[in-house]
């Protein structure tokens, strides 16, 4: 097995996220617990086709399906997470999909710099993150 970094004294959520990634969607109870939960918080975000949607702490990319049927090829997805190994899973589920109007990057959010449109919109599920565009929500 690969090593895992940081370990997990430096940064025990990362490291938490690194070994869980591989099986996270199967063991989470995601489907059970959030899957409602998540399609209505996509919703009332109210994407059209060819919006930007920047998903903060994206994880495996549970959204990504939801946001890629509300704004098609022509849209921009934007994954933020800081986890390798669930941008892995992320990178995957988009190929299986086949989806190419999406770019996934590794890096905690408070170090993002990203040029994006006034009126994207932003999945935040990491508490403290302040939302950049017009509509948001949180899950």
């Amino acid at each position: 097995m690969p090593s895992l970094r940081p370990g997990p004294l430096a940064d025990p959520g990362r490291w938490l996220y690194e070994l869980l990634a591989p099986a996270y969607d199967r063991v989470s109870g995601e489907a059970m617990l959030y899957a409602t939960a998540r399609a209505r918080a996509i919703e009332l975000l109210q994407l059209r086709p060819g919006a930007t949607v920047l998903d903060v702490a994206c994880g495996t990319g549970r959204n990504h399906e939801y946001i890629e049927q509300r704004i098609g090829p022509s849209g921009r997805l934007v994954g933020v997470d800081r986890s390798p190994r669930m941008l892995q899973q992320a990178g995957e589920r988009a190929a299986h999909h086949r989806w190419s109007n999406m770019e996934l990057v590794e890096t905690d959010v408070t170090n993002l710099t990203l040029r994006l449109p006034t009126r994207e919109a932003m999945l935040r599920r990491q508490p403290g993150s302040t939302p950049c565009s017009a509509r948001w929500v949180s899950l």
